[in-house]
């Protein structure tokens, strides 16, 4: 396989997930170890791929020996598991890179356990049908895919069950009774995922938590239709937040759009009722390069106005243990 100069945030873990085996990580000059333990290094220059071959407990400390590889056929049969992220690794939203389809099906047909891990608010099954209409391999056993939206989907719908992942720490405080949110939504399927998950639009009064999906949409009353937002760039917004905590001159605030001030208004409704803010998809930019806001950002907004914010999908630790759950039920 040549080396996959394609790839711009791949990781390949396998020991501190369920083996006794290496650990490996691919990775655009940082996004490895520490991203798997929930922080990340934020040196950008070029791929590099890394093998660690420490014990168990070394893969995961601060002063873990990595030794760089040159191709990803250097791996060989030393690794079990990879995993991978899609949308700027695999393909580009819609077309799979060259050699993506070929030396993914190539490590799946080598009997390799492949996880997608994925920060789309989206459920699972609709990105395994995208990856397989690309042609990728994704047989069932072989193949899983953990979106951070699915994460969250699972935890609200078992939040009865204390002992199931709606008892994840991210879900403190939580009641099964009263599953009802404010929503800022991807403007796509926002009103399927609420309904199957068990969970209601409401009012700022009313609601348990913010679920943050996306900045296109925001629902905050079941009986009108939602507000749309247009996913706003949120600049200015930023400015006055900043300039609240007294981090920027109040003269340097540029006048919020109409989206920006109805945003600003709800975090803020919603910062004085103290509502945790769940982020069904941590990335502050999309991978293509647009400027099109993710709810990333809208989280560090909430946070720096003092709002619980609470964060799924990578590099936040409950995906990778997902995962790890996973792994283990395959080596078993």
């Amino acid at each position: 396989l040549q080396a996959m100069r394609w790839l711009v945030c791949l990781m390949l873990y396998s020991q501190h997930l369920y083996s006794p085996r290496l650990a490996a990580f691919i990775s655009f000059d940082g996004f490895w170890t520490d991203a798997v333990l929930g922080r990340q290094r934020c040196s950008r220059h070029r791929l590099r791929l890394y093998a660690s071959a420490e014990p168990r407990s070394a893969v995961v400390s601060e002063a873990t020996t990595t030794a760089r590889l040159g191709r990803l056929s250097h791996i060989g049969v030393t690794f079990d598991a990879l995993l991978l992220d899609q949308f700027g690794v695999l393909h580009d939203g819609s077309t799979p890179y060259q050699g993506a389809v070929e030396c993914f099906n190539h490590l799946v047909s080598s009997g390799k356990k492949i996880v997608l891990l994925s920060n789309s608010s989206k459920r699972s099954g609709k990105t395994r049908s995208k990856m397989a209409s690309m042609g990728f391999n994704m047989a069932q056993g072989a193949t899983e895919i953990i979106t951070s939206g699915d994460v969250v989907f699972q935890c609200l719908s078992q939040l009865q069950d204390s002992s199931a992942l709606g008892a994840a720490d991210e879900f403190r405080g939580f009641s099964a009774e009263r599953r009802r949110c404010v929503v800022f939504g991807n403007g796509d399927d926002d009103w399927e995922y609420l309904k199957d998950c068990g969970c209601q639009v409401a009012d700022v009064a009313d609601a348990q938590f913010i679920l943050a999906r996306g900045l296109f949409e925001l629902h905050r009353d079941a009986e009108s239709p939602p507000a749309v937002l247009g996913a706003p760039p949120l600049h200015a917004l930023g400015r006055r937040v900043a300039a609240a905590a007294g981090a920027a001159q109040q003269a340097d605030v540029p006048q919020l759009s109409e989206a920006e001030g109805l945003v600003y208004d709800v975090l803020l409704q919603c910062r004085a009722a103290a509502l945790p803010m769940i982020v069904a998809n941590p990335d502050f930019t999309r991978p293509d390069g647009n400027d099109s806001p993710m709810p990333g950002r809208l989280a560090g907004l909430y946070e720096a106005m003092g709002g619980d914010v609470r964060r799924i999908g990578k590099p936040h630790g409950l995906a990778y243990r997902i995962a790890a759950d996973w792994l283990e039920r395959q080596h078993s």
